[in-house]
């Protein structure tokens, strides 16, 4: 049966939280009725957010699984935490619980795995989902917790069945579905020479800083906001790429000061001066 996760939407407080971590996915020009399951960044041994949005129009109630892969296999290295409430709509029940997969190639007998969610949600009287100026919405998301085992560079794909959309006629809407992919990355792991960042071996040295330094100063072009780029090079997750996150980075080099000094000078925190 596995474990329930309930979430009353009249009630935000009702709703699991969890540390956020969140990107894009493409979107297509298409404007016809989807389910969109966006980007998400995490760290080995950190939570992300599953951001699901909603274009398509007089939905009162929808269902699906979710079933993260790694190439092409269910994956265990991962654990569904609980659904976080974001539609603030009243009078919405949001349910989530852990569904069997049957008996497969790569899956022998039929398993539970703790990343499989079944989401149900529906209004309690009937009333559509209203959409944004941008026929979009933001209905919930799904937290997820990465093991520390699981390797930067780790990409999970999100992998969406069982899908339905209901209008208020307890009618099914077709539809797409734009499943994201959950990437795994170390802060500050930016990687060496000319390579896409975040594509480093999972430490942090001076070959990311250099590369940060080239990034600030023009050199290297600034990462888009709000794509794994930049969610490595943000290294204090303020938002914003700048100096703060090389002294940041030198500080995770050396760790902590200590009492101890040097040839009489006294200990220092890192500081970095850029330019001229």
């Amino acid at each position: 049966d596995g474990e329930t996760f309930n979430a009353n939407l009249s009630n935000p407080e009702n709703a699991i939280l969890g540390t956020k971590h969140q990107g894009t996915c493409t979107i297509q020009d298409d404007d016809g009725p989807a389910l969109i399951f966006r980007d998400s960044f995490a760290e080995p041994g950190g939570e992300c957010d599953i951001v699901v949005d909603l274009r398509a129009p007089d939905v009162t109630g929808l269902q699906c699984d979710l079933i993260p892969q790694i190439d092409g296999i269910p994956t265990d290295m991962i654990t569904f935490v609980g659904p976080l409430n974001t539609l603030g709509n009243n009078g919405y029940t949001l349910s989530t619980s852990i569904v069997v997969l049957p008996p497969s190639r790569a899956l022998t007998p039929a398993t539970t795995l703790a990343a499989n969610p079944r989401v149900l949600l529906f209004s309690n009287t009937n009333e559509k989902i209203d959409l944004n100026e941008d026929g979009l919405r933001g209905i919930f998301s799904l937290i997820y917790h990465i093991d520390e085992s699981v390797p930067p560079g780790t990409v999970i794909d999100l992998v969406v069945s069982n899908n339905i959309l209901s209008n208020t006629g307890s009618e099914a809407i077709e539809h797409d579905v734009i499943a994201g992919q959950i990437i795994v990355g170390v802060k500050g792991d930016l990687g060496s020479g000319a390579g896409p960042l975040g594509a480093g071996d999972g430490d942090i040295n001076v070959l990311d800083i250099v590369k940060q330094i080239s990034i600030i100063l023009g050199i290297l072009p600034m990462p888009e906001s709000e794509s794994f780029a930049h969610y490595v090079a943000d290294m204090n997750s303020d938002g914003v790429i700048n100096v703060q996150d090389i002294v940041a980075m030198v500080n995770a080099i050396l760790g902590p000061p200590t009492a101890k000094t040097t040839a009489g000078a006294p200990a220092r925190n890192a500081t970095v001066h850029l330019g001229a």
